[in-house]
Order: structure tokens, then C-alpha cells, then sequence
């Protein structure tokens, strides 16, 4: 049996990075042992989603939350059906993107 924390994975970047890789897609949900930051260029491809799911699974506790990267700005203009947004001790750290309080941004999101 392959537990989710037996995965360690950066978040690729090449299936947001055009909206012909998974133009279908509605909902992610990744359950990992999340490593590097959260890729920006998934805001120009991932035109359908509804919600991401994004929570670190790891046993060690030490691992739990060491993910780092920031909130990427791009985000704020690119999803504009994403309803649910869940991002789960990944370590972001950082300021919260003054772009994702603008207004326009993020129109459909209702759970953060």
C-alpha cells in the first residue's frame, strides 16, 4: 500500500502552464509531501477549476509545514472560477499578496 506521505513531490508547473494541458480540469486535490513553492504559471492554465486542495502530508513532523514559497500574485488574476482554495501547512510565509485584495481578483472564490 503507498501512503500519501510516502510521496514527495514538487507541484509541477508544466500542468497549469497552458490552458490545452488539462482544460477539463475542475478539482485538485493533492494529499503529499509537498516540496518547493506553489507554481504562479497555474493561474494561466487551469481555466475550469472550482477548487484546490493543497494539504502537506507528512509523518515527520519536522517536514510538516517546511514546504516555504510565498502566495503567488499571478493567482489573483488567473483564476477566475475558482470557488474553494485550501492550502494546508505548506510553511508559506511571506506577506499576503496585496494583489489578492484587489478588486476583480479571485471573483468567484467563497471558501479561503
Amino acid at each position: 500500500m503507498l501512503h500519501p506521505w510516502a510521496l514527495r513531490s514538487t507541484l509541477p508547473a508544466s500542468w497549469g502552464s497552458s490552458p490545452d494541458v488539462l482544460p477539463a480540469l475542475q478539482h485538485l486535490e493533492l494529499q503529499l509531501d509537498v516540496q518547493g513553492t506553489l507554481p504562479a504559471v497555474w493561474s494561466r492554465g487551469f481555466s475550469s477549476v472550482r477548487s484546490i486542495s493543497v494539504e502537506m502530508q507528512s509523518t515527520r513532523q519536522q517536514d510538516r509545514g517546511s514546504s516555504g514559497g510565498t502566495l503567488p500574485a499571478d493567482w489573483a488574476a488567473g483564476f477566475k472560477r475558482l470557488q474553494t482554495l485550501n492550502l494546508v501547512e505548506l510553511g508559506l510565509t511571506g506577506p499576503f499578496p496585496p494583489a489578492w485584495l484587489a478588486d476583480g481578483s479571485f471573483p468567484s472564490l467563497h471558501v479561503l
